[in-house]
């Protein structure tokens, strides 16, 4: 989503500008089933002043589990 683009009834909540410091978290899943499906990758991005101070991300190996089959991590 470009911020520039956001609707004004959601700006608003920042003076209709975006904010200079602030943290942004994704997560990747193999699907929308909270139940079924698993998270792969957790990341982050800190910007502090409008620049970027810190970022990783982490990508999860489900195969180094025995309660997760083999069979279903492939699949998904």
């Amino acid at each position: 989503m470009i911020v520039n683009e956001w609707e004004p009834y959601f700006t608003e909540n920042y003076g209709h500008q975006f904010p200079d410091t602030y943290l942004c978290i994704d997560t990747e899943y193999t699907g929308g089933d909270e139940r079924e499906d698993l998270i792969t990758e957790i990341g982050h991005v800190m910007v502090q002043n409008n620049v970027v101070v810190d970022r990783m991300n982490i990508v999860l190996n489900w195969f180094s589990y025995k309660e997760i089959r083999r069979e279903f991590v492939q699949y998904k």
